[in-house]
C-alpha cells in the first residue's frame, strides 16, 4: 500500500482512510474496471442486435487483451472472493438487462435456446 500511496501522491494514512485494507483497495479497482467496461459496451439501439452484440464482445475482448495480466491474476486469486463475485454478478446482470432490452424481451431465454442463440451470436461475431 505504501507504493500505491506514493504513486498517488498521498500518505498511507489517507489511503487507508478510504480503503481500510488491500482487499478493499483491490475491490474498488475491480469495480472501477467493471464500470469502465460497462461504459465501453453501451448498446446502440439503432443498430441491429447482432451488430450490438459483436460490438460488445469486441469491447470485452479488447479490454481483456489490453489488461490480460491483471485479468488473469484477478481470476486466479479472487475467483472465490464474495466481494469480487458480487461485482462480476452485477456486471453480468447489467449486460443481460441491456441485451434483453435490445431484443425487446422481458425475461431471459431458456437454457437450450440460450445455447443456440449464443452459438449463432459467436458465429456472426467470428465471421
Amino acid at each position: 500500500m505504501e507504493g500505491v500511496a506514493e504513486r498517488a501522491g498521498a500518505s498511507r494514512a489517507l489511503l487507508y482512510r478510504y480503503f481500510p485494507s488491500k482487499h478493499a483497495h483491490f475491490a474498488a479497482l475491480y469495480q472501477q474496471a467493471s464500470d469502465q467496461l460497462l461504459a465501453a459496451t453501451r448498446l446502440d439501439q439503432s443498430a441491429p442486435v447482432m451488430e450490438q452484440l459483436a460490438a460488445g464482445l469486441d469491447a470485452h475482448f479488447d479490454y481483456f487483451a489490453a489488461n490480460r495480466h491483471t485479468v488473469l491474476a484477478a481470476n486466479r486469486v479472487l475467483a472465490g472472493d464474495p466481494v469480487i463475485q458480487a461485482i462480476i454478478t452485477g456486471e453480468l446482470a447489467e449486460l443481460r438487462r441491456r441485451l434483453l432490452e435490445a431484443t425487446g424481451r422481458r425475461t431471459s431465454c431458456r437454457p437450450r435456446s440460450r445455447a443456440g442463440w449464443c452459438s449463432s451470436v459467436c458465429s456472426v461475431w467470428t465471421g
